[in-house]
């Protein structure tokens, strides 16, 4: 087959990023190993034109832009004043290539910008949908960032609006409403204008259902390289660590269950659990008190380096995963298959898709349980270690770049061998 160009318009890429960013670097060094062409497109806020760079071996376009200050107008200026000249960025590094041209929009920014750029140029369009912004304006799917929201009609809207931002402020950006549902109605019209979405599990399979048409979807999980993996770890961790522990690794935010850490806590040390907590993510004073003051040693971590993460997830007993939102299928998980990590996860959104209970990891219903099954798995070695082996295999089977990497492939020779009409109902 002939080597593709594949433009990857994307919200976030490394080197400073979390999982979203990592997942869109592995799909562009996946795709250079099979000998395409890639090239990443990342907004970069204050900056003004493009800027090039390279890193970690994929060609970077930086497309600088000038958000506003203002709440909502700021995310007026981040997306709908700044899809076209996104887009313009998108066709100026494309150039007069026509042929064997895919664009993969990554996220939100990146997939309006997509569609624009491949309509003016009709050059087939891939969306990736990560999380639940085609749902959500927040991205989290979670009413006030508390409870899972099925619907985010203007009712639950406003509601969402006063709990995020506390009566006064919230009562005043109900003034937004209408460009709020508007604006969810354009990320929707993007997706639909595209000629295939990608969704990472069968968790956002189901919840994209609604949005796009079922012969577009392509459940596709991300990948992970088990080789470069395993060259990082071959390098010592930079964080000395000489006792025992169990790890935590993401952000301290609520729906990824950090709240949760002081009952896990609790629960693990009541069944016998010892063993210090690393929290790799960020520093909260007041949630390290609350589980220190239950006796456990604690040790946070500020930002800590996507490598470096891997090496401290190689070096843990186990990790802990309370995710508590509908997780799409986080890269956390996927990482920690990869690197042998015997997982204990809150059995949340697409979690299940990967961790079946028992036999590549445990699963948990509540924090209680969360923490028991913890200091179970902690008791016995060997069982931890069978968990973990076949975490691996699911990595190898099912996650490798040989095999996810084939699949994206497949996709994109699908679409370039058709001659869709591509359309944007709806928007001018």
């Amino acid at each position: 087959m002939k080597p593709l160009h594949v433009l990857l318009p994307t919200d976030v890429f490394p080197p400073r990023t979390g999982g979203a960013g990592w997942s869109s670097h592995a799909l562009a060094l996946a795709l250079l190993e099979r000998g395409h062409q890639v090239t990443a497109l990342v907004p970069k806020a204050g900056m003004r034109g493009l800027h090039r760079r390279v890193e970690a071996s994929v060609s970077v376009v930086e497309v600088g832009y000038q958000p506003a200050r203002l709440p909502f107008v700021a995310n007026w200026s981040r997306f709908e004043l700044f899809w076209p000249q996104f887009a313009q960025a998108i066709v100026q590094t494309i150039g007069n290539q026509r042929d064997n041209v895919i664009i993969h929009g990554q996220h939100v920014q990146g997939i309006g910008a997509a569609v624009l750029a491949g309509r003016q140029l009709n050059i087939p369009v891939v969306a990736t949908v990560r999380d639940h912004w085609p749902n959500h304006y927040f991205g989290t799917n979670l009413h006030g960032d508390q409870l899972p929201l099925e619907d985010f009609g203007w009712s639950a809207a406003a509601t969402d609006l006063i709990a995020r931002r506390k009566p006064l402020l919230g009562v005043l950006s109900l003034l937004a409403l209408p460009y709020v549902q508007a604006h969810m109605q354009r990320r929707r019209q993007w997706l639909q204008a595209c000629d295939a979405v990608v969704s990472l599990s069968n968790y956002i399979t189901q919840r994209l259902s609604t949005v796009v048409a079922p012969e577009k979807l392509w459940p596709i999980p991300n990948m992970v390289n088990l080789a470069a993996i395993s060259k990082v770890l071959a390098t010592p961790t930079k964080t000395t660590i000489n006792q025992p522990y169990i790890l935590f690794t993401g952000k301290l935010a609520r729906n990824k269950g950090a709240y949760l850490l002081p009952e896990i806590m609790a629960s693990f040390r009541a069944a016998g659990g010892v063993a210090t907590l690393v929290i790799a993510g960020g520093k909260n004073p007041e949630l390290v008190a609350e589980i220190q003051a239950q006796g456990i040693e604690v040790l946070a971590l500020d930002w800590v380096e996507h490598d470096e993460v891997l090496r401290l997830m190689a070096g843990a007993k186990l990790l802990l995963f309370p995710s508590t939102w509908g997780e799409p299928l986080s890269r956390v998980l996927l990482e920690a298959c990869a690197v042998r990590m015997p997982i204990v996860a809150m059995a949340t959104g697409g979690t299940p898709d990967l961790i079946q209970h028992g036999q590549n990891g445990y699963l948990a219903r509540s924090a209680k349980q969360l923490g028991v099954l913890a200091a179970e798995l902690l008791d016995n070695p060997q069982q931890a270690a069978r968990l973990g082996q076949a975490a691996y295999q699911t990595a190898q089977t099912r996650l490798a770049t040989t095999i996810v990497a084939e699949q994206v492939e497949q996709l994109y020779w699908a679409l370039l061998t058709q001659q869709p009409q591509r359309a944007l109902p709806g928007y001018d």
